[in-house]
């Protein structure tokens, strides 16, 4: 996007030392951060967007990047996964911007969806790349692993191009004016956080005590 190294040292000083950053900076580095969101990562949709500034042509190849995911679950999963392991990774928007509950629900997949019928289409899909998990801990201490709980998670696409492909043109356009409420803010925010440290390699956890009411989305 042309930003200068000398912009980007600015920044770099301003959050080693705790200073706020101007609000005329903070306001246009935010723009780019949503435009990010709404575009992803994956290579294609990032220089469509480099040519031509049209989020709807963005918008073409996110989807054909989703077809292209859909494909290979048809090629490789076995017969028996096909369709639940599609409609398992169809289900993720839904799963994590339309409901207060981030949790992984199978009931979400299907009607009376349960573990037993969907839980294999998920393990395909995080064996094919497709998915990554973050496992519910039940205490925030070290080692994080040995208090997590391997049958109450929440999934996410492996990028947010494909998150925006399984939702209609209006999400991109509420991310980009920043006019996004509810559900769907909380879930679009802590997923911009999971997918930046699912790519710098973290194993992501969240705490949730239903007794205290207290949560922490996003734990490493």
């Amino acid at each position: 996007m042309g930003i200068s190294e000398d912009l980007i040292g600015n920044l770099c000083g301003y959050l080693e030392s705790k200073t706020v950053i101007p609000e005329a900076i903070h306001s246009q580095m935010m723009n780019y951060y949503r435009q990010y969101i709404a575009i992803g990562g994956m290579p294609e949709a990032v220089q469509k967007y480099v040519d031509t500034k049209d989020f709807r042509e963005v918008d073409k190849i996110q989807r054909s990047l989703l077809l292209g995911y859909q494909y290979d679950i048809a090629h490789y999963a076995t017969a028996e996964e096909k369709v639940k392991a599609e409609k398992c990774y169809l289900s993720l928007a839904k799963q994590l911007l339309d409901k207060e509950n981030h949790k992984f629900q199978y009931k979400e997949v299907e009607h009376g969806g349960r573990a037993q019928k969907y839980f294999s289409s998920i393990e395909w899909l995080l064996r094919a790349d497709m998915v990554h998990l973050s496992k519910l801990v039940t205490d925030v201490r070290f080692d994080l692993d040995d208090y997590a709980r391997d049958d109450f998670f929440r999934a996410y696409t492996t990028d947010l191009s494909l998150l925006m492909a399984m939702k209609d043109f209006s999400l991109k356009q509420h991310i980009l004016e920043n006019t996004l409420e509810g559900n769907s803010k909380g879930g679009i925010n802590e997923y911009a956080i999971t997918d930046a440290l699912y790519k710098k390699g973290y194993q992501l956890y969240f705490y949730k005590n239903e007794t205290t009411k207290r949560e922490i989305d996003v734990v490493i």
